[in-house]
């Protein structure tokens, strides 16, 4: 299982760069998103997307590259809609 950290949820979305696409493919293994972030709403909440669904779960595909802050490479980010494993908190 692949489990990537997440500090921001934007819009109930997830997002993962392409690189991390490239190594789940390669492995076959399923994908986590742990919120670490520090809005209370988030915080401690996990979803986790089995391998055979993770391409029918892209929500969707960034149209432009962003650039990687610490290295000279490009990448494409996917969107996730934030489905956690855990019920939410209610807001009210």
């Amino acid at each position: 299982m692949k489990i990537l950290k997440i500090k921001t949820i934007w819009q109930d979305c997830a997002t993962m760069r392409d690189k991390y696409w490239a190594e789940i493919k390669e492995k076959e293994c399923d994908l986590q998103f742990v919120y670490v972030g520090d809005t209370e709403r988030y915080v401690g909440q996990k979803m986790t997307i089995p391998f055979a669904e993770i391409a029918r779960r892209v929500f969707r595909r960034a149209k432009m590259k962003v650039d990687d802050r610490y290295s000279n490479q490009q990448h494409i980010l996917l969107y996730f809609e934030w489905i956690p494993d855990t019920p939410q908190k209610k807001l009210i």
